[in-house]
This record gives C-alpha cells, sequence and structure tokens, in this order.
C-alpha cells in the first residue's frame, strides 16, 4: 500500500467531519499563500453526512462498495474500532471534538506546499492521533516505508512517511508535504510573532469582509493568479472558442476571472440542500466588445423570469443579446467554428428567404429568451409512441412585432413544407398544417397524420409543432398543448423569489432542473432504458432493472438543481444549489 493512498484512507475518517474556521488560522501561514479552505461545524456535518437520505442511498444501492476495494473498507473498518477503542467514545464522537477546533487546508506556491490543520479537544486529539498512528506505523513499514520519528522544537516530535510530514502540539495537528511549509507553521504555532503571515494580504481580507467564512458550511480563497499561471484561464478561453454553446452559457465570466484579484467559494449543507457559490470581482470596463452580448451595454442585462408550468422538468432563462453573438462569431471563435458559422449563415440566408440570419432574424429579437421542458402529455384520442420525449418550448420578445410575425409565419409554413418533403421520401408520417387567426393571438400548428390501425406509432407523435403569436411574444413549441399552456396561463416565477438571499442582485441566468417530473418521465420510458441498459452492456434483465430503478430512486430523493449566474456592479456569482426532498416525505 502506498503512502499515498495510506494517507487518503487516514483522511477519509478525518475529513467528512471537515473543519471550522479559527480566527488566528492565518496567522500559522506564510505571506506568499495561493489558496486557502475553512469549514464550519465539523461534528455537525460528519452527523448530516453519515444520516443523509442521499448517502443511505449509495449504501443500500452498493455504490459505496463499488467506491472502495475490500482492503480498503477494513482498513476504514479497524481504524474506526482503534479510535473508539483508544478514545472510549463513539468514533463519530470522538472525531467531532478531535476536530472542534477545525480542519483547515492551504497551498502555498513557492513550497509547493499543502497544508492540513486539524485543531481540537487536546486530549481526545491526541488519542485520535495515537489510533491513527497505530493503524498506518505498520501498514508502512510493510510498504517499505518505515515511519521516521524526531524532535524539532520544544519537545514537538515530527513524523514522516516518504515525503509526507505531520505533528501535533497543543491541540493542533499539522500534516504537511513541504518541510519548509511544515517548520514556518511549528514555529508560528511556538512564537505566532516569529514571521510575516498571510493575515496582511489585502485581497484575502477584502474577501472575508464580502463573504464571511463563519456563515457557511466551507469557504474557500484562491489568488487568481493561480489560473493564470497555470495557464487554466487559457485553457478555458480555448474551450469557449471551440465551442458555441459553451460560450454562450458562459463566456462572460472568463474576463472577470481574467481580471478579479481573488475567487471565493463557499459550501452549505445540510438535508436540506447542497449549494456551491463561486464568486469574483466584477468590472463593466473588463467586458471586451465581443462579450457585451453576454451583459448588456450597461453590464447589468437580466434574464427574463423562469417559466414554471406545471410539470415542468427544465426551465432556463438568459440575458443574451444573440444578434452581436452571432454576428462577433470571428473575434469569440476559432477557425473551424467561424467555417461552419460560415456555412451555416449561407444555408440559413436561403430558408429565411435571403435575409441575413444573425442581422434581420436574431436582430429582430430582443435580449433574452426562455426555455422551457416539460413532461409530455396526449389527448386522449391522440397516438402515444412507445418511448416519451420531453415537450419542449422557446420563448422569445420581438422587437418589430407586426413586421416580424408575418415573416415568421411564412418561414415556418415553409419549414413544415421542407420537413414533409424529407419525411416522405423516408416513409415517415406527414404533418397536417391548421392555422388559428383571431383578435388576441395568431397560431399555426401542425399534428402528425394518424397511423393506419395496426401501423406502429413512431417516435414522431410527441411532436406537434407549433408557433404562437401573443402581442410581442414569440413561442416556438415542439408541442400544441405546451404552446397553448404557455400562452393561457401565467407561468413566471421571479428569479428573485427563487434566490431570496441574492435579492439585490441582477440575474443574468437561471437554469432549474427539477426532480419529480424527470422521474416521471424516466419511468414512463422504463422498458426502453432497461433494454438500452441490457443491450449496451450486455446485462441479464434483472440487473438491467436494478440499474435503472436505482437511478429513476436517487433522481427521486431530490427536488431541484438551480443554477444561476448574478452581479452586482462589483461581483459575478456563480451558484449551484441542489435541494433534497424533505426527510419525511
Amino acid at each position: 500500500m502506498s503512502c499515498a493512498r495510506l494517507l487518503a484512507v487516514c483522511c477519509l475518517i478525518i475529513t467528512p467531519s471537515a473543519s471550522s474556521a479559527q480566527s488566528n488560522f492565518h496567522d500559522l501561514l506564510p505571506e506568499s499563500t495561493a489558496a486557502v479552505l475553512q469549514i464550519q461545524e465539523p461534528g455537525e456535518i460528519l452527523q448530516q453526512i453519515l444520516t443523509h437520505p442521499v448517502i443511505n442511498s449509495a449504501y443500500d444501492t452498493g455504490l459505496y462498495d463499488e467506491l472502495l476495494q475490500d482492503a480498503q473498507r477494513a482498513q476504514l473498518e479497524t481504524l474506526r474500532n482503534k479510535i473508539q477503542d483508544i478514545t472510549g467514545l463513539p468514533w463519530d464522537n470522538a472525531i467531532k471534538q478531535a476536530t472542534s477546533g477545525g480542519v483547515h487546508l492551504a497551498f502555498d506556491p513557492p513550497s509547493e506546499g499543502i497544508l492540513l490543520v486539524l485543531r481540537g479537544d487536546e486530549v481526545v486529539l491526541d488519542k485520535v492521533f495515537d489510533a491513527v498512528l497505530s493503524v498506518i506505523e505498520p501498514l508502512a513499514l510493510l510498504s517499505g516505508n518505515p515511519l521516521k520519528k524526531g524532535e524539532y522544537r520544544e519537545g514537538i516530535i515530527g513524523y514522516q512517511i516518504q515525503e509526507i510530514r505531520f505533528a501535533k502540539k497543543a491541540g493542533t495537528l499539522v500534516v504537511t508535504n513541504s518541510r519548509d511549509l511544515g517548520r514556518f507553521v511549528l514555529d508560528q504555532l511556538i512564537d505566532p510573532t516569529t514571521h510575516p503571515t498571510f493575515a496582511s494580504n489585502k485581497n484575502y481580507q477584502e474577501a472575508t469582509v464580502v463573504s464571511k467564512p463563519q456563515q457557511h458550511t466551507a469557504w474557500f480563497w484562491a489568488d487568481a493568479k493561480l489560473l493564470q499561471q497555470n495557464n487554466g484561464l487559457d485553457q478555458l478561453n480555448q474551450a469557449m472558442r471551440q465551442n458555441m454553446l459553451l460560450e454562450l452559457l458562459a463566456g462572460g465570466l472568463v474576463n472577470q476571472l481574467a481580471k478579479s484579484p481573488y475567487i471565493t467559494a463557499t459550501i452549505d449543507f445540510d438535508h436540506q440542500h447542497l449549494k456551491l457559490d463561486f464568486t469574483t470581482a466584477h468590472d463593466a470596463e473588463w467586458i471586451p466588445e465581443s462579450r457585451k452580448y453576454f451583459f448588456g451595454e450597461d453590464a447589468q442585462g437580466s434574464a427574463p423570469s423562469l417559466l414554471l408550468p406545471a410539470d415542468t422538468i427544465a426551465s432556463i432563462s438568459m440575458f443574451r443579446d444573440f444578434s452581436p453573438w452571432w454576428l462577433l462569431a470571428p473575434d469569440l471563435y476559432d477557425d473551424d467554428v467561424n467555417e461552419g458559422i460560415a456555412q451555416a449563415d449561407t444555408t440559413l440566408s436561403t430558408f429565411f428567404s435571403g435575409k441575413d440570419f444573425g442581422l434581420d432574424i436574431l436582430g429582430a429579437l430582443e435580449p433574452g429568451a426562455q426555455l422551457v421542458v416539460t413532461d409530455n402529455r396526449f389527448k386522449d384520442d391522440a397516438p402515444q409512441p412507445d418511448i416519451i420525449v420531453p415537450a419542449f418550448a422557446i420563448v422569445g420578445t420581438l422587437q418589430d412585432s407586426e413586421t416580424m410575425q408575418a415573416e415568421l409565419r411564412r418561414i415556418f409554413i415553409n419549414f413544415v413544407g421542407f420537413l414533409n418533403v424529407v419525411s416522405a421520401m423516408e416513409g415517415n408520417p406527414q404533418l397536417d398544417i391548421e392555422l388559428v387567426d383571431n383578435k388576441k393571438d395568431r397560431i399555426i400548428t401542425t399534428s402528425f397524420i394518424p397511423p393506419l390501425a395496426g401501423q406502429p406509432i413512431s417516435i414522431q407523435y410527441n411532436f406537434s409543432p407549433t408557433i404562437i403569436f401573443k402581442d410581442d411574444k414569440i413561442i416556438l413549441s415542439s408541442t400544441r398543448l405546451l404552446a397553448e399552456t404557455l400562452r393561457d396561463g401565467s407561468h413566471e416565477e421571479e428569479t428573485t423569489k427563487r434566490n431570496s438571499n441574492r435579492a439585490n442582485w441582477t440575474t443574468n441566468s437561471h437554469l432549474t432542473l427539477l426532480a419529480d417530473p424527470l422521474a416521471t418521465i424516466l419511468q414512463k420510458n422504463r422498458e426502453i432504458l432497461i433494454t438500452n441498459n441490457m443491450l449496451e452492456n450486455s446485462t441479464a434483465r434483472e440487473e438491467a432493472e436494478t440499474q435503472i430503478d436505482s437511478l429513476i430512486a436517487m433522481v427521486q430523493l431530490t427536488n431541484s438543481l438551480d443554477i444561476t449566474i448574478k452581479s452586482t456592479s462589483k461581483q459575478l456569482a456563480l451558484s449551484f444549489e441542489l435541494k433534497f426532498q424533505p426527510d419525511d416525505k
């Protein structure tokens, strides 16, 4: 067993309880520290993890057994038993007391040192340390890398296995891969005035004022230069240049990361949710002309409200000015992507009767768009295919509604005709067209001609492409039912209501994924999923059923996933929040 794996096994037993930020942790670190992680209330986190329904489900489905080999599970069990025997406490309670002062991580580039500091009740920490040592010492000896011991200063005993060094003093355990970094921290523990420290870092101080570590389960800070030094931003920017969708969704983040002096991340976790927030500095002057489409001219472009009709699986709302995004493609993408865009421009120009796609079509839309995906519903007398595909719709706002409605109606009818020609060539069912024009709105809807008795109901019967114009809104939907639902009801939910803790921020983008409707459509397609699993993985039906049912069960343990991009005049935040079902559900 390698020493790295040995240390990882020890961390598995310790770090789930994670850490709490003590006020003087930064006084232990050198000025050159580039990243720190502080996690709050370790005992509470451990309890939340051990009792969480998702974790219990992972045990029940065998996922835990798959992640750890038999030998590793045995080592963990031995270590837990040793902790209980030596401390006289249940192992989780012992870990809680041993880390009650916090577990902290830091990275120091000059020494290439990674530092782990645990603080807690001195008596219990000493006993836990002895338990860990009693397990790893014989394993290290068997691996050919025996544990080395030596005195540093004032009676501090240091230990080393290969490059991993650790020592403890007065309720503090220090683990590092760097001799120089370890000595620095021990010197500071002996005398806090020995060296200048990280506490004077102004960017770190600013970050702690804006995003307070003690208010979160875990708090992370990093000098943004880390990304630049490791070519992280160059790689991210290159990925954007090669992928139009990635650029559209997150391109505006790159320039802010490049200019921001720091990055912070917070984690909040309990039985109700898991939330991860990344925050950087934000300044409108950092936005180049090619990416003003992302934030708007004043850098305060706001996304429309989410659309949340019944049975919503996913909903996306974003502020994007699509015309300049398309027209400025030469500045945003590499040659291969731009060659594809040029070819698409030629095809789309023909399709749109000679109109320029970027200037005339996308330019006719107000910035901002909404996409909603729902469970698919069928009328009682409608053909229902074996495979159920979710319904989806795009909603936008027209700048010159009267002029563009006529143009887009003609384009939609031409598109349906084109589909019918292609379908006829391939022997697929044809679309029938229905036009409804009244004072409130204008509808062009389609439906596939019903199959003859005994004919298979193909996947195409999931669709009844429909376009609706209502006032200045345009709704383009895969089904008539969803289009009419969006037209008739008020399904918007203000994003600030779903993110009340950031109510004063401007929402640039918001995606929500809802678990119950997703589980429903997976259940509807259960037989197809089982069959595909059997064919692709060569599994028996019983095993395939177990895997698919486990997937659906895991989805049902969650409630929703929200991803947002928000900003103020000085900050930009990317947030992920996974909400779980109530424990009593």
